[in-house]
């Protein structure tokens, strides 16, 4: 999609399914003040809940040390919140991933193939944020 609609500008990926209060542009700003790919992150401060997320860890500098996708055994609360932002000149490594046999069910697993070869950054956001990608989540979060 990036290389048939020619896209050549820093891209901001959120998925569908967040539901959120977050100004985005603090994580604009932060992106450009580190000028390395973001994610945007929610401390969900539940270990449960977390076992259902990309789990990650900052040092504090923000630099994301560690990424697990839905682990068993979480060892943080912080989670990503599927909001990426991409340098331009990194773009090009998306569709190199997609060329691999690395998993592709989602754009998480882009973390750590660009913590391979280059400083990952997280944003942690501060207000409401809900992943409604199930039914129950969704009319949980509409009784509101």
């Amino acid at each position: 999609m990036i290389g048939k609609e020619n896209i050549q500008d820093d891209l901001i990926v959120i998925a569908g399914d967040n539901l959120f209060d977050f100004d985005l542009n603090k994580i604009v700003d932060f992106f450009k003040e580190v000028n390395k790919n973001v994610i945007g992150l929610y401390d969900i401060k539940d270990i449960n809940k977390s076992r259902n997320f990309g789990i990650l860890k900052i040092d504090n500098k923000n630099k994301i040390v560690s990424f697990e996708e839905k682990p068993n055994n979480p060892k943080s609360t912080l989670v990503s919140t599927a909001i990426y932002l991409y340098s331009r000149d990194e773009l090009k490594k998306i569709g190199k991933y997609m060329k691999t046999s690395l998993p592709k069910e989602g754009p998480g697993y882009l973390i750590p193939y660009f913590m391979e070869s280059q400083d990952v950054y997280g944003f942690v956001f501060h207000g409401q944020w809900y992943d409604i990608g199930s039914k129950e989540t969704y009319e949980e979060v509409n009784c509101k």
